[in-house]
């Protein structure tokens, strides 16, 4: 992981000037932490960027919105903050037209909303994404959708639902 750490800090630093990538990498970086034990490791400087300037309007911006959102959840901070990053990463629906459903981002934007108790927005985006997949013809996109679903049910309590959705996704992989 400290190789792949000093590869993206090596990358920013030959892209100083490129806030786009800065930013893709920022999020990265805060994705790697998160396979590590312990507390996230700090940004460097030049990767900090103020999270209320961030409105979702590049992959980067959402990208690294989610990780945001992703890292007050897992350090259980006040869940309102992970909505509102969670929120901004989805807000203009731009990420599934951009990225479509089985984006990692949209996804994790999604699970965060989940497991902060924001059902109703959380399964509303996922039926969006569901759209969005069969427009698509997006099998993969299809089968993550559906196994959120199922997360999003269960969180619910409705254990036949999310028995349901669960078998869904595995059916899709196995097609």
């Amino acid at each position: 992981m400290e190789e792949t750490r000093e590869a993206l800090l090596e990358a920013a630093d030959a892209g100083a000037d490129d806030r786009e990538l800065r930013l893709q990498l920022a999020a990265e970086l805060m994705a790697t932490a998160r396979m590590l034990p312990g507390e996230p490791l700090p940004l460097p400087p030049r990767l900090r960027f103020d999270p209320d300037e961030l409105h979702g309007a590049t992959r980067g911006e959402r990208a690294l919105l989610v990780g945001l959102a992703l890292e007050a959840v897992q350090l259980a901070r006040p869940s309102a903050r992970a909505v509102e990053l969670a929120d901004r990463t989805l807000s203009d629906g731009r990420i599934l037209h951009e990225e479509g459903a089985a984006s990692p981002t949209y996804l994790n934007a999604v699970m965060v909303l989940v497991l902060s108790d924001e059902l109703d927005s959380g399964e509303r985006w996922l039926a969006r994404g569901e759209s969005e997949t069969r427009r698509r013809g997006d099998v993969g996109g299809q089968v993550a959708v559906a196994a959120f679903r199922s997360s999003a049910a269960l969180r619910r309590g409705n254990v036949v639902q999310a028995v349901r959705l669960a078998r869904e996704a595995v059916e899709g992989v196995a097609a």
